[in-house]
């Protein structure tokens, strides 16, 4: 089935979401993907799941901190 929108120029099709949407997420100034998880269910699932072996990984030491990861291009592109 899929998802349509009713607004007032009609009926039309719904786009598909990016995995990425349900974090907090921006582009960056250098044009890498900044994704960071809402909650502690969030952080883990993008470490477990999203996480790359070229990307960068932050965490601060504090209860509640979000997990953050930021996409890199390619496997050998070097950080920032």
């Amino acid at each position: 089935k899929k998802a349509v929108d009713v607004g007032r120029g009609g009926i039309r099709e719904m786009r598909k979401r990016f995995w990425f949407e349900k974090f907090h997420w921006f582009i960056s100034s250098e044009g890498l993907l900044v994704v960071g998880g809402r909650d502690a269910r969030q952080n883990e699932m993008l470490v477990k799941r999203y996480l790359r072996k070229q990307d960068l990984f932050l965490h601060a030491s504090i209860h509640g901190a979000p997990t953050v990861v930021i996409r890199q291009r390619a496997a050998d592109s070097s950080p920032p």
